[in-house]
């Protein structure tokens, strides 16, 4: 049988023997009649009572505003130094591989067509006006026909 201290219990000493507790803070492998003696103390809780205790505690903590917000503060204060980690660990050792572009089966089709040059304009654009030169055509004049006799 498991059970917990909620005063922090180190070891259990009697006449059944010794018992520590394991990793997580539980009594495991009690007797009987140790595990009934001890439960029906204030001061030990078994698996399902620990559990609905700290649900309950946890609860009420988030019931308070203030603790909400303390808490929220306490799980994202890590994040932006973590994003730096991370960041100088894809950076270590190598530099980031650029991105290849993909390619589409018309890059990859030969065609008969040469390449188009830079001075060419695209298929869908209407081609520039020639450039106009103004000439100055040089003013003639006529002279008066003679007069008649």
């Amino acid at each position: 049988m498991r059970l917990y201290s909620k005063t922090g219990a180190t070891r259990i000493d009697g006449p059944s023997g010794s018992f520590t507790p394991g990793a997580n803070g539980a009594f495991d492998g009690l007797p009987d009649a140790v595990y009934a003696d001890l439960h029906g103390r204030p001061d030990w809780e078994d698996e399902a009572e620990r559990t609905a205790r700290l649900a309950a505690e946890q609860l009420e903590k988030l019931r308070d505003p203030a603790t909400m917000l303390a808490e929220l503060q306490k799980m994202t204060a890590g994040q932006g130094e973590l994003a730096a980690l991370l960041a100088n660990a894809l950076r270590v050792g190598q530099a980031p591989a650029e991105p290849e572009a993909p390619v589409s089966e018309s890059d990859t089709t030969p065609t008969d067509e040469p390449p188009p040059s830079e001075d060419s304009t695209p298929a869908d654009e209407p081609p520039a006006p020639a450039p106009t030169t103004k000439s100055r055509a040089s003013k003639k004049t006529a002279s008066a026909p003679p007069p008649a006799a």
